[in-house]
Order: structure tokens, then C-alpha cells, then sequence
């Protein structure tokens, strides 16, 4: 099958023929439909293989001091055959795709062969083998394309989980390339105020016409946009979220729209005070 790889060496890049990969009991076996490139990832990547030793060291003061480690441990000329060595592989490029199953491994989520699927940590490759809980099923309305994103997306989210930023409330992202436009999206699908912050005029401008703002880093301006948009929340926003603080309800946002719908649906007949959500027409009981 054909692949992607990188030398690590030089960064040269190559299509290269490999062996079909085998996988484990707990791995899935994947024909890749589409693969994303990750450009700030690999790009990072490709500059840093290019480099020259010197540039490497610099770039990665951290492998620097596993290499001296190793000397100290193992002597200057194996430690030195053993850098040459790494420096003469390749290294596969790529970690987010959708594809459809081969094969699922006996320890795998069951997986039926032909099922579509979102995986990550796999490179650009005709065919790849993913750890069972990194292949997600692909719901029917999702094109290949947009489940390829999944990966980055994940990421993202994890971004907006550790920012542990409440309903209502404001977001500012620095930076919109893949990750920052994906965040700020998912920002926006959650009910915050985003902000969006690059160097760049068109990428603020996607923001924007997602329903955040954009904003053209250019120093103080962009600092005075950003308080400006502070005090509107403060004022105007804040007074709000305390004055129906008695009435409104948290909930999970997580999942396909059918399950969030059904939850917004449940929390709301509770606050009414419904007792029995299964009976009837919750969309009737909700807006009785």
C-alpha cells in the first residue's frame, strides 16, 4: 500500500510503498477515504526535518539532553550510531481521517466491516490500523470530508474544556488557523461570546461571518476592541444572566443534536414543573 513519510533527516518527503499493516485484538483496520493535512502541524514538522543538526539542537533543546544523557550512560559512539540511525528513518505524516472498516480486532468496539468511520493518530496511508476507541462511527449526514476533521476538532474541544468557560460567558482566541477556527465555532455552537484575534484580515473575517467577532491584531486598537467588548458583556449581558439566574438550567451540549434536544427538552418540563417527561409530546409539554 502506499503512504506518506517524511525523512527525518532532511524532510524530504516521498509516496513509498509499505506493508499492509497487521492489526492487534484492540486495533481497527481502516481504508482511508479522505486524510486531512494538518498545514501548522506538518509544516512545523517538515521545517524541523529540514533543518541542519545545529538548528535541530536549537529547535529541541529536549533532545539535545536525552542524546547527552545516553552518552553518559551508553559512550559517545553508540549513542552517536544511534542519532545517525534515527536520522536515516522516515516518519509517517498525518493523524486525522474517515475511511471505512476493513476489520475490527476481537478486543475492538464491534465494528462491522464497511462501517464508516472518524479516526485519529493514523497517517496519510492507503490503508490504516487505529486503536479501537480511535475510530468513531460517521452519522449518515456527515460527508467523509467533514468527518476527517475530527481529530483537530477533538483538539480543539479539549482546548475549550480546559478554558472551563461557563454559559454566557466570553471567549477570546489568539491565533485563527485550522485549530483557533474550529474552537471559536464550537465556542459559538455553545452559546459564548467569541472573540477572534490573528494577523490575518480573512481568517478574523470567518469568524465574523460565523457570528463571532474578528479581530486584525494591531496592538493597542486590538486591546481597546476587546475591552470595549468586556464592558458590553458586563453591562449588558451579566444584568441579564442574574436577573433569570432562578430559572435558568445547565446542561449537557455534548452529543448528537436528538440527545441535546432531548435534555434541553427534560430540563425544561422540570423547571416547569413536569414530573413525567415520558408521556406524550415532549415538544407539547415543553411549550405547554
Amino acid at each position: 500500500m502506499k503512504q506518506v513519510v517524511q525523512s527525518i533527516g532532511d524532510g524530504s518527503l516521498r509516496v513509498v510503498e509499505v506493508p499492509r499493516p497487521t492489526p492487534s485484538p484492540a486495533e481497527v483496520l481502516v481504508a482511508t477515504r479522505r486524510s486531512l493535512v494538518s498545514s501548522g502541524t506538518e509544516r512545523a514538522v517538515r521545517e524541523l526535518a529540514s533543518a541542519s543538526l545545529l538548528q535541530k539542537a536549537k529547535a529541541r533543546p529536549d533532545l539535545v539532553r536525552q542524546v547527552l544523557k545516553k552518552a553518559k550512560s551508553d559512550g559517545l559512539r553508540t549513542t552517536m550510531q544511534a542519532v545517525r540511525t534515527r536520522l536515516d528513518e522516515d516518519m509517517p505524516l498525518g493523524y486525522s481521517a474517515a475511511g471505512v472498516v476493513i476489520s475490527a480486532g476481537e478486543a475492538a468496539p464491534a465494528l462491522a466491516p464497511g462501517t464508516r468511520v472518524a479516526t485519529a493518530s493514523a497517517g496519510h496511508a492507503e490503508i490504516q490500523v487505529v486503536p479501537g476507541l480511535l475510530a468513531i462511527p460517521i452519522p449518515d449526514d456527515v460527508t467523509d470530508e467533514a468527518a476527517a476533521f475530527g481529530a483537530v476538532a477533538a483538539i480543539a474541544m479539549q482546548g475549550l474544556r480546559q478554558a472551563d468557560v461557563s454559559m454566557g460567558g466570553t471567549i477570546c482566541v489568539v491565533g485563527l488557523g485550522l485549530v483557533g477556527q474550529l474552537t471559536t465555532r464550537l465556542a459559538i455552537a455553545a452559546g459564548l461570546d467569541v472573540i477572534g484575534i490573528d494577523l490575518r484580515d480573512w481568517t478574523a473575517g470567518l469568524v465574523t461571518a460565523a457570528g463571532g467577532q474578528g479581530l486584525i491584531e494591531s496592538g493597542d486598537d486590538t486591546t481597546e476592541a476587546i475591552s470595549r467588548r468586556l464592558a458590553l458583556y458586563h453591562s449588558e449581558t451579566t444584568p441579564l444572566l442574574e436577573h433569570y439566574a432562578n430559572v435558568l438550567v445547565a446542561i449537557n451540549g455534548v452529543g448528537p443534536v436528538e440527545e441535546v434536544q432531548q435534555r434541553a427538552l427534560a430540563a425544561l418540563n422540570s423547571k416547569l414543573g413536569s414530573s413525567d417527561t415520558s408521556e406524550g409530546d415532549p415538544e407539547q409539554s415543553a411549550s405547554a
